[in-house]
């Protein structure tokens, strides 16, 4: 069942799911076991230091192809979305380490016209949920590392995945329990 904790991030998040794992990372990790090899990420160019090190994990290690983009202008995803190839737009705003904003929705629109099945996810660590909502901009899996802003005391170690189509859900629900084994 869905704990307390998941409904209530659910409900600030503007989100039908929710799911708790251990770390922000632990969120990365269980969204990225999405990717199959020879699909295509498309990524921005200023991101947390362990999201590039998974990034180039996936690249040596599984044949993902990752794009990396200034995505604080939107069109530089146009020439790197591969209909058929392009998997998931990952996405930070404001990014880290070096604050740049991103246009979630102009970029999910952009996504949505040209590659329908990709799966455009948010760190939204830096924000966390009672500030930017990114579901509500287009955005599919949103990510925080609770760790940070979400908990306010640092006192915890948590990461929370929210969306709000039913099949991304059910994936993520599978791939966080395939993690626990």
């Amino acid at each position: 069942g869905v704990s307390r904790l998941e409904h209530h991030i659910a409900k600030i998040s503007s989100a039908q799911h929710a799911f708790t794992v251990s770390s922000g990372m632990a969120c990365l990790d269980v969204i990225t076991r999405i990717l199959k090899p020879g699909c295509e990420v498309i990524a921005g160019d200023d991101l947390y230091g362990g999201t590039n090190r998974l990034l180039t994990y996936l690249r040596s290690h599984m044949g993902v192809t990752v794009h990396h983009v200034d995505t604080t202008v939107a069109t530089s995803v146009l020439p790197h979305l591969n209909p058929g190839k392009t998997a998931m737009v990952l996405l930070e705003s404001p990014t880290n380490p070096l604050l740049k904003i991103v246009d979630i929705a102009a970029i999910s629109s952009m996504v949505k016209e040209k590659c329908p099945d990709a799966i455009i996810v948010v760190d939204n660590t830096m924000m966390s949920p009672y500030l930017q909502r990114p579901l509500e901009h287009g955005a599919d899996v949103v990510y925080d590392s609770a760790t940070k802003y979400l908990s306010g005391h640092h006192d915890l170690m948590a990461g929370v995945i929210t969306c709000n189509r039913d099949d991304l859900a059910k994936v993520c629900l599978v791939n966080a329990y395939v993690c626990l084994l």
